[in-house]
């Protein structure tokens, strides 16, 4: 665990009075080039509020003569080093992004990827006062939990519709069979540390199975989607309909959503990326549960995608009518380009695939695999070597309940064996 010391809480205020923080955040803080050793600005009441199990997270106010900035500080505890840059760099470059694009994440202020001024690489962002969806979901009467998972799908969708080639256009033009390529590709670093071929099975089985796959549009995805990482400021009311949706143009899809001022911001993206919207949703039903993931998937089904006439459609949101890629796909078998249009009337329409989510079973299988395949290998060398803070091993091992669940899911789905697993989960429980 990195500490902060007096030394590095001067170094985190000369980072910060080298930022530039938006008027209608909290009033203006405009600060165009460091002035080290200012009296009348200082980091102040910095305190740790969570240990993830990737990143540190503390939350401080940042103090001017004319303002006070609320502020959060994550710090990427990766080793090595480099992978925490990586992540560092992704979670930056996404949410400014988004938040550029009108999705509701915190805005994000300055990041060093290196560990020269705090021991670790960082980020400096908004800091949102209020509480999780989560706890307003667990709160909340069986109408206003109507009106949650409304809420949490029309977000869930409206990132899967945004333009996902102003973000990554290398891999917006891939094919879905190319995108799953790229995605089973990751689990070649886990194959090192999961001892007597143990997922060879799953992993064989998802090679095999994934021309069965019907193609759809590439996508923003999250990787990590659910009501924890969903924050509600306080601002945030209810009423006899229950909670509202965020007031950004992408959310207003239904017209019941967006009256009015309430503000929800998605976090934690370090793990997003482009690629298949399947992959997050799959993920997120492992986490969410059966019955809660049942009602979330038959929500997000019924979500429309973003029309032609919506003002966010010139930012680069795909219409339901006809999709259209800017540029050519590449074709799975050979790499080369082939013709990106898809008619709503056809087979390839991604609106009907996004209500449909067509071939959801191979991607649940995937999620079955992704996860189990890091949990094992966490217990038996350690989380950091799949990008986690060394000690998270111990949390998991008290997941058996979880752990046992995933793998159900993935023998029912697949129709696979895998006796070693089944076996050292035996062994835990």
């Amino acid at each position: 665990m990195t500490s902060i010391t007096k030394d590095k809480v001067r170094k985190l205020t000369e980072f910060c009075i080298g930022l530039s923080f938006s008027e209608r955040r909290r009033g203006p803080c405009e600060r165009s080039s460091p002035a080290s050793g200012r009296a009348d600005i200082g980091v102040q009441n910095l305190i740790k509020i969570t240990d993830g199990w990737e990143c540190d997270v503390y939350s401080f106010d940042l103090v001017t003569p004319s303002t006070t900035i609320p502020l959060i500080l994550r710090m990427y505890m990766d080793k090595p080093e480099s992978q925490a840059a990586i992540k560092c760099r992704r979670e930056f470059g996404v949410m400014r992004h988004l938040f550029n694009a009108g999705y509701p994440v915190p805005e994000v202020f300055g990041c060093q990827t290196d560990a020269t001024c705090l021991g670790a690489p960082f980020v400096v962002m908004q800091r949102i006062c209020g509480t999780t969806l989560g706890r307003v979901y667990a709160g909340a009467s069986s109408k206003e939990r109507l009106r949650v998972l409304d809420l949490f799908t029309s977000l869930f969708a409206g990132l899967h519709d945004l333009d996902p080639a102003e973000f990554d256009p290398e891999t917006a033009s891939l094919s879905t069979h190319l995108i799953i390529r790229k995605e089973l590709s990751e689990f070649e670093r886990y194959r090192s540390f999961l001892d007597n071929n143990v997922f060879e099975p799953a992993f064989s089985w998802l090679g095999a199975n994934m021309h069965q796959v019907k193609p759809s549009r590439p996508s923003i995805i999250h990787y990590d989607f659910h009501a924890q990482n969903i924050l509600v400021e306080d601002t945030f009311s209810q009423d006899k309909d229950g909670p509202q949706c965020v007031n950004r143009e992408h959310c207003q899809q239904d017209k019941g959503l967006g009256k009015r001022q309430n503000n929800v911001f998605v976090i934690d993206w370090t793990q997003s990326r482009v690629s298949d919207f399947r992959f997050d949703l799959a993920w997120s039903l492992l986490l969410i549960g059966d019955t809660e993931g049942q009602a979330m998937l038959e929500s997000y089904r019924r979500k429309p995608c973003i029309g032609d006439d919506s003002p966010l459609h010139s930012r680069g949101a795909r219409g339901a009518s006809t999709v259209t890629s800017k540029g050519p796909l590449k074709d799975e078998s050979t790499g080369a380009s082939r013709d990106a249009s898809m008619s709503a009337s056809g087979d390839d329409s991604r609106s009907t695939y996004r209500r449909s989510a067509e071939s959801l079973d191979y991607f649940i299988v995937f999620a079955c695999v992704r996860r189990l395949a890091s949990i094992y290998g966490s217990i038996k060398h350690g989380a950091d070597r799949f990008g986690m803070r060394p000690g998270a091993e111990e949390i998991m091992k008290k997941q058996t309940n979880h752990i046992r669940r995933i793998y159900h899911i993935l023998t029912g789905r697949s129709g696979l064996e895998l006796p070693q697993l089944e076996s050292w989960i035996a062994q835990m429980e």
